[in-house]
């Protein structure tokens, strides 16, 4: 009986020395605000892996498995769609004004360029601010802008607005505000408005606007299994970028 034992006991000793748990992700990383961490994850359909998350430094994230469709999608995700397109030319003591009525937390991107026919660029004064700070502008009275590029020849930048409001988009070639004109300016203006695509993912294991996350799950059945950490935005009902997040991910099999 004793010797049955003991050969019990070896022979289970054995089965767990041999049961060895496979770590397929051990990663500890930042990303900065607007960029997202990704990788890919082989393990057999329905078998189980667990997860631990947690962020070390920095704001909540997306935690978000995908098949190779769904990754491929949230990768073109952003739809922009267009509101002004302008081309300008601006003698010295001249500024042009344009305005788009916006809703409250709408993400609206512009950009600002020289025009290339017209020589060298020369640097310019870019304001945007709400409709009541505008007619302080106008009046030469204190404002209080949304944004300002003082003297610069090129302007790519996104803007949340805060409130539903008409934004005015101010382009300034006067002594009266910023930097002095330099001469006659030709450039182009644009202004685009940014929405988030629908792409697919599996929800029931993702986990949105989060900074830890333990669970244990079983693999869906995807080829491949495709995990993102989204710090860039654009998810709906997602976590909004507020600076560099450091993490640490932990993905082994059960």
């Amino acid at each position: 009986m004793k010797r049955t034992f003991l050969i019990s006991t070896f022979f289970i000793l054995v089965i767990l020395s041999c049961h060895h748990k496979v770590i397929h992700i051990d990663y500890t990383g930042t990303i900065e605000s607007g960029e997202y961490w990704y990788t890919t994850i082989d393990a057999p359909t329905r078998s189980f892996l667990g997860m631990e998350f947690q962020v070390l430094s920095g704001s909540t994230v997306d935690i978000i498995f995908a098949d190779q469709k769904g990754f491929h999608d949230f990768q073109e995700r952003i739809i922009v769609d267009s509101l002004l397109h302008l081309h300008y030319d601006l003698f010295p003591e001249s500024y042009a004004a344009d305005f788009y009525f916006c809703n409250e937390g709408e993400e609206v991107v512009y950009s600002y360029s020289w025009a290339i026919d017209s020589g060298p660029p020369l640097p310019i004064d870019v304001f945007i601010m709400d409709r009541d700070n505008y007619n302080f502008f106008i009046q030469n009275l204190p404002y209080q802008a949304l944004a300002v590029y003082d003297s610069v020849v090129s302007v790519h930048d996104t803007l949340e607005i805060p409130q539903d409001d008409y934004i005015y988009f101010i382009i300034d070639n006067t002594l009266l505000h910023g930097s002095p004109p330099a001469g006659r300016v030709s450039y182009f203006f644009s202004l685009s408005k940014l929405i988030p695509a629908a792409f697919s993912y599996f929800s029931d294991i993702s986990y949105l606007d989060y900074d830890s996350v333990a669970n244990v799950f079983q693999v869906p059945g995807a080829d491949t299994l495709y995990l993102l950490v989204n710090n860039a935005g654009y998810v709906e009902n997602g976590a909004l970028p507020e600076g560099p997040v450091q993490f640490h991910i932990l993905v082994s099999e059960e």
